[in-house]
């Protein structure tokens, strides 16, 4: 049996901002890339997604594996169109200033 990580332990250990809170709130398995490309080979449920990419291409490539989670790095503004397909698609999504590097540390 796989363990669930939760929202609140991912977000307390890596000082996330909650930008919009989906329906769940747990994830099983991480995947952390720059490339959408990359992340569509992934086969696995209840995901997070960790990208430094802003852009609603993150919100469409993670609806299409998915994912439960997706958490942006580098402290980024993020586009009101990701926010708004996160909500639309109801997926939690989450920002933090650490690096991808640093949260995948």
């Amino acid at each position: 049996m796989q363990k669930k990580i939760s929202l609140d332990e991912i977000s307390n250990a890596l000082k996330c901002n909650i930008i919009f809170q989906g329906e769940k709130d747990y994830f099983s398995y991480v995947v952390a890339s720059s490339l959408m490309s990359d992340v569509l080979t992934i086969d696995k449920d209840e995901v997070l997604l960790i990208s430094n990419l802003v852009s609603p291409q993150v919100v469409r490539t993670a609806d299409m594996i998915n994912a439960n989670i997706i958490l942006l790095t580098n402290g980024k503004t993020i586009q009101e169109e990701t926010v708004k397909l996160a909500k639309e698609t109801n997926i939690t999504l989450l920002s933090t200033d650490l690096s991808l590097f640093e949260v995948c540390y």
